[in-house]
């Protein structure tokens, strides 16, 4: 996550807490989910919503 920039990195950790609350998942792999979707909400973000 050291690679991500601040604002990306804070989505990225809120992601992962949120998988490791709901989903009792093993740390290793809900840092790896998490790092995955902020990568598509940092490419999509400020584009709206699709209809």
């Amino acid at each position: 996550m050291k690679n991500l920039s601040a604002d990306v990195r804070e989505k990225a950790i809120e992601i992962a807490n949120t998988v490791l609350e709901d989903r009792h998942m093993d740390e290793g792999i809900a840092i790896a989910t998490a790092i995955s979707c902020v990568k598509d909400w940092e490419t999509n973000r400020g584009k709206g919503t699709v209809k």
